[in-house]
């Protein structure tokens, strides 16, 4: 079959998915009957040309997940008033397609096809009339096309929706929920299947209110999956305790789930007695409602962690509002600087690529925090800006490193990507949240699922972005343009932040989608445990009750599986934060429960040999630092902050990068020499500060500083840089003031080795807020202490 990073294009490599053992557990796949002279086929892969020429003179429903042609001409024989119904996601053949309609003489009939992929392309003909080409498909804004055919001549409409589906056949529903199965199944180990079955679904169900909930299940799994193409591949969720506590509620889902299984396994079991099948039955409904109580735990703890994600989201953006006011004031001097040298030089590409830069810069800022009418007028404006650079590109000139227009394009279609999955996922958690209290809740339909995952890579792209930039800015510091310095540092602030903020935005979007996922799990648990109550209650024996009861059954033991394997992701994160290495465990819902035990022993094995790759424990270290060796933000820059209205001050600490610009390593502080840096906290020492009069007792006051963390941190091993996010560390430091500003005995301590929760690393934003700046006097203060403590490996 096709890769894991791609999905099958061709007839063969479509059966190998249609054969895959996941899909073929799953119930209710497919169906075949013939109902009031309609021929109506269900099923994950039909071959069409088996249909049509099976027909019997009735008319033909096809619904499916991949629909199979043969290359070349494809002969449909129409019958007198037939309806020809084709319903799938994928059209495939091994070359291009063209149907030959050939309905009976003079007869009236219709056919409809839907589609959201095409392998090849297809085109279609009646009679002697002229072939014409079908516009569905990838970039296509239709979902399908009707011919009405009278008389051997076609007349075309394209659907741009498939409208509520009550218009469309009952199985296309069915058709709908199995393939949200299959992309259930997918979900962990080919995300490119699981989101063009999501995006299809979404689509197919954005216009109904019947299936609003199908919808929202749809657009959680693959919002879920763009949110984790935007933050790239090393980017995961940090825990906040032990390794062990994550191994412990592991093995407690896998013994729910192994109970439930082996009475799913019972009562598919058609040779059993009827008694041995009910009872079955009956256990399988007692260990439901057990897990309907740990669907209920998965929903609260998946709320809680939006939530923290969320608060995250505003921190990083109350900052990176800070940077674009910044970056706009430090602008003014440099547009001046490039209009006077503009005058004295003649670099038209120059000029033009670095007043891109400065218009694309504010413009991306303005789209990421949504700054009123600014961020209305943004898209157009970076839209220019990207415009000038391919211009730019194209004028030859000595200006050194050139920004690339690849580069901005880029970064402007994630951040707009970014912004509409924000938006859309805040309403969707609002709705969803409302279902606790008023089972009406009218969930709005979407549909914005991006089907290229390739093109999702935000945090790549801010990453290219500051590294271009900044050599295109070290030109204008060469010509000694007035202000190009001033705005570099600026900028680079700015584009730092804009990668953390846009870090912490693609979290939130998979944070509240798995919180829509869990939150609907638990409602589905619930409905669907009541519903098999009263299907035990009614059931005589009978095929089709069996058979609803499965499938019901199945998406439970289904959830059950979700329910290990998120935890499995859960305790492989905590391995990555604790090893700084990926666990190698796959992530596959299919797995047995014996595999999923399997995996737990690994972990353990691999966490022993984590802590047997040294001789001793990681080393202590206290590093005391000034802001002028921080760099970007300089003595002043802080000392300016903590006196300002707010008495605030951030700086943002990145890994050390050899292979780039040497202004990456003093952007990492004392943090250089070493790997794995974990820090226990930080103090933060006030020089030059003295207290008021009336707050000192004894001879001393009392000052208190609030440090803080964004939750976006970093961490860096053998070279290799791994991105978390988690929690904010918050704490407080005290300390005793005399009247002479010195500092006497600490009173809070900030810094102190934890033990029931995993330590956060160096390298993130830092904020320093004093808590009582009225009881200080700060016109003297002239600079700042920083104290770091913790531990890290520094062996060669």
């Amino acid at each position: 079959m096709a890769t894991q990073d791609t999905q099958p294009t061709s007839p063969a490599e479509w059966q190998k998915y249609a054969d895959a053992v996941g899909i073929s557990r799953i119930p209710m796949l497919s169906s075949d009957k013939v109902y009031a002279e309609t021929h109506t086929v269900r099923d994950v892969l039909v071959d069409a040309s088996s249909i049509f020429s099976a027909s019997k003179g009735e008319s033909v429903t096809i619904l499916a997940d991949v629909l199979v042609f043969s290359g070349g001409e494809n002969v449909v024989k129409i019958p007198d008033c037939g309806v020809f119904m084709l319903y799938s996601r994928v059209i495939t053949a091994s070359s291009p397609i063209h149907i030959v309609f050939e309905p009976e003489t003079k007869s009236e009939c219709v056919v409809m096809i839907y589609a959201s992929i095409l392998d090849q392309p297809l085109s279609y003909s009646c009679k002697s009339h002229d072939p014409s080409t079908v516009d569905l498909g990838s970039g296509s804004q239709n979902v399908g096309i009707t011919l009405q055919i009278k008389h051997g001549k076609p007349k075309e409409t394209y659907m741009p929706s498939y409208n509520d589906l009550s218009e469309h056949p009952k199985e296309f529903a069915a058709c709908l929920r199995a393939q949200l199965r299959i992309a259930s199944v997918f979900f962990w180990k080919q995300p490119p299947i699981a989101i063009s079955l999501t995006s299809h679904i979404a689509r197919a169900t954005s216009k109904t209110d019947s299936e609003s909930i199908l919808n929202a299940q749809a657009v959680a799994l693959g919002q879920q999956l763009a949110a984790q193409a935007l933050a790239g591949p090393n980017t995961s969720y940090a825990p906040v305790l032990p390794v062990s506590s994550y191994l412990a509620t592991l093995d407690d889902a896998i013994e729910t789930a192994s109970a439930f299984e082996v009475q799913y396994m019972r009562f598919q079991d058609r040779k059993l007695a009827l008694q041995d099948r009910m009872a079955a039955w009956g256990t399988m409904l007692d260990h439901a409602e057990g897990a309907t109580n740990m669907h209920r735990s998965l929903r609260d703890s998946a709320y809680e962690k939006y939530s923290n994600a969320c608060d995250i989201v505003l921190s990083s953006s109350q900052q990176f509002q800070l940077d674009q006011i910044t970056l706009g004031d430090k602008e003014v001097e440099f547009k001046i600087g490039i209009e006077d040298w503009k005058e004295k030089m003649k670099f038209e590409a120059a000029f033009k690529i670095l007043t891109a830069v400065i218009s694309f810069a504010i413009a991306i800022g303005a789209i990421c925090i949504g700054d009123g009418a600014a961020a209305a007028r943004a898209p157009a404006e970076a839209e220019e800006a990207v415009q000038a650079v391919e211009e730019a590109e194209s004028l030859a000139s000595d200006i050194g490193k050139i920004l690339k227009s690849d580069t901005v394009k880029k970064l402007k279609s994630c951040v707009m990507m970014t912004t509409k999955l924000l938006s859309s996922m805040s309403t969707t958690v609002e709705q969803i949240r409302n279902l606790e209290h008023n089972p009406d809740t009218k969930i709005d339909d979407d549909w914005q699922v991006d089907g290229d995952l390739n093109s999702l890579v935000a945090l790549a792209s801010w990453d290219k972005w500051q590294l271009e930039s900044d050599d295109q800015l070290e030109f204008a510091i060469e010509q000694k343009i007035n202000g190009a310095a001033a705005y570099r540092l600026a900028l680079r602030q700015h584009a730092i932040n804009g990668k953390l903020l846009a870090q912490a935005q693609a979290q939130a979007i998979k944070a509240g989608q798995e919180y829509v996922q869990a939150e609907l799990a638990f409602n589905l648990s619930q409905s669907d445990t009541a519903s098999l109550k009263k299907l035990k209650d009614e059931y005589r024996d009978e095929e089709e009750q069996a058979e609803k009861a499965e499938a019901m059954f199945y998406d439970q033991l289904m959830s059950l599986r979700t329910s290990v394997t998120i935890e499995m992701r859960n305790l492989t994160w905590a391995y990555k934060f604790y090893a700084l290495e990926d666990a190698s465990i796959e992530l596959d819902a299919q797995k047995t429960i014996e595999e999923y035990r399997v995996d737990a022993l690994t972990i353990r094995e691999k966490i022993d040999q984590a802590n047997s790759r040294y001789a001793g424990d990681y080393q202590p270290f206290k590093f005391k630092v000034y802001p002028d060796e921080l760099f970007l933000t300089g003595a002043s820059g802080i000392v300016d902050s903590l006196k300002g209205d707010h008495h605030t001050a951030s700086f943002t600490l990145v890994p050390p990068n050899t292979k780039t610009s040497n202004y990456k390593q003093l952007l990492s502080g004392p943090f250089i020499e070493g790997s794995h840096f974990r820090v226990h906290g930080l103090e933060v020492e006030l020089v030059g500060a003295r207290p008021k009069p009336a707050y000192l007792r004894r001879g001393t006051a009392t000052v208190r500083i609030a440090i803080s963390t964004s939750g976006i941190y970093s961490d860096i091993q053998d070279g290799q840089v791994f991105h978390f996010t988690s929690l904010p560390l918050q704490r407080v430091f005290a300390y005793e003031m005399t009247e002479a500003g010195e500092k006497e005995d600490v009173v809070v301590h900030s810094t102190f080795p934890s033990t029931n929760h995993a330590e956060p690393p160096a390298f993130t934003q830092w904020t320093i807020k004093l808590k009582q700046p009225d009881h200080l006097d700060l016109s003297g203060l002239s600079d700042v202490r920083l104290k770091w403590t913790g531990a890290a490996n520094f062996a060669a």
